[in-house]
């Protein structure tokens, strides 16, 4: 326990020594650094100035606008830097009614709406004849508190930093499937405490998932490549690809010929699944099964999709049907996503659509693990209710039984799945081919 006071007490003194020098440091440099007429090389050069002196006083910058000329080819000659709280914050009116729907709430909400005070510190470069950067303006004044500690500064958005060899580590410990908060942890080891991280661990998060993108963009043209090769060989090979704004691939769909032809023989039920994920780059695996006469599965197509929304799976079934030439399937088989259930509605309003009960059961099973050990033979009873009814009316009448043997009326997973049975007891699906 003395060793542990001892240490404790060494580190505070270490942490005070190396606040003190830092604040002392700050106590060199005044508003005269900063004056009309620096000159620098480049951009580069000139924000890195401005930051390092932003952070010794103890405030944050952002780029706020630039001028290009059309006569040089709209190549930039001024930039104004300026404080980040210049300009105020207003309130998006999606905030505002989420501010409000959170009034009657116990959980705080975050103000953002006054992070910025309008601010008129700032300074304007412009580039002379000889292609120098050259301070024309500076602006000193700072209407709001001025943060003195460099322990709270170097959290300022302008100062976070991951170096180059911090970036390296990061990427290679995640490749190792290391969570964001233990490599948090070995590299404030590394560098002797967290007081020597300049950065969060939202940007350690960011830089993954930066890093991910890149490599998707990358993986993603040498599969397009790749299926466009098979296509050039087989032209029933089929494939399409959803971008977005900045036309990167969202959503990748495909099928081979051999598939497309098996639809036409066992396409009557087919399956949709999206619970397998890639680690990798967090795309969800969403693949179209099916059975043959032999009652072994085939892949009807497969899809990679970035996300579970409706717009998603309107596209990828809209694609998947432009493949199958326009033939609806007789019934579809999926879990309860309510997006999915959505856009089976749009494009396949023919289609019988039934939720898998292996997925319900297993979702139920969350919710029913107390009521199992506690209410001994209400598991076999339910599965015989569902599994056993011959009829619609025997259902009926064993699960109202059901409810009543163990006084179960008001519990609400019971009653939700009562109000889907349509979707997914067995005995409501006896006339149809499933």
């Amino acid at each position: 326990m003395c060793n542990l006071d001892v240490r404790d007490e060494v580190n505070e003194e270490i942490e005070e020594i190396v606040a003190n020098d830092q604040i002392s440091n700050m106590s060199k440099y005044s508003d005269d650094e900063l004056r009309v007429g620096l000159e620098f090389t480049c951009i580069e050069e000139a924000e890195k100035f401005y930051n390092d002196y932003a952070f010794k006083i103890g405030f944050s910058i952002r780029k706020q606008t630039h001028y290009k000329t059309r006569k040089q080819d709209d190549v930039i000659t001024s930039i104004t830097y300026c404080c980040s709280k210049a300009g105020h914050s207003k309130p998006t009116s999606q905030d505002k009614s989420e501010h409000q729907k959170s009034q009657g709430s116990h959980t705080p909400k975050k103000d953002c709406s006054n992070r910025r005070t309008n601010c008129k510190a700032h300074v304007v470069l412009k580039i002379d004849d000889r292609g120098k950067w050259v301070i024309a303006v500076v602006a000193n004044e700072h209407n709001h508190e001025l943060i003195a500690s460099p322990f709270k500064t170097r959290f300022f958005r302008s100062h976070r930093n991951i170096t180059k060899e911090q970036k390296d580590l990061i990427h290679m410990l995640n490749e190792q499937n290391i969570f964001a908060s233990q490599i948090m942890s070995l590299l404030e080891a590394k560098e002797g405490g967290r007081h020597n991280i300049h950065f969060i661990r939202k940007d350690l998060s960011n830089e993954v998932v930066e890093k991910h993108r890149k490599l998707v963009g990358i993986d993603v043209a040498s599969a397009l490549n790749y299926f466009r090769e098979l296509q050039e060989k087989d032209p029933l090979f089929f494939y399409a690809v959803d971008v977005d704004d900045q036309q990167r691939a969202r959503n990748i769909f495909w099928i081979d010929r051999r598939s497309r032809m098996a639809y036409e023989h066992f396409g009557d039920v087919i399956t949709f699944d999206t619970t397998y994920m890639t680690n990798k780059y967090s795309m969800l695996f969403a693949p179209f099964i099916g059975v043959n006469h032999h009652f072994r599965s085939i892949f009807f197509g497969c899809a990679l999709i970035r996300d579970e929304t409706a717009n998603t799976f309107c596209w990828l079934f809209e694609t998947w049907m432009k493949a199958m030439y326009g033939k609806n399937p007789k019934a579809i088989i999926t879990d309860q996503d309510p997006a999915m259930k959505k856009a089976i509605e749009i494009v396949f309003p023919t289609t019988i659509h039934r939720c898998c009960q292996w997925h319900v059961m297993r979702k139920a099973k969350e919710h029913f693990n107390v009521l199992y050990s506690s209410k001994d033979g209400f598991e076999n009873d339910l599965k015989e209710c569902i599994n056993s009814s011959l009829t619609v009316e025997e259902f009926e009448n064993a699960w109202a039984t059901m409810i009543d043997k163990y006084q179960l009326h008001e519990n609400n997973h019971l009653r939700l799945l009562w109000n889907i049975r349509y979707q997914w007891i067995p005995v409501y699906f006896r006339d149809t081919f499933i």
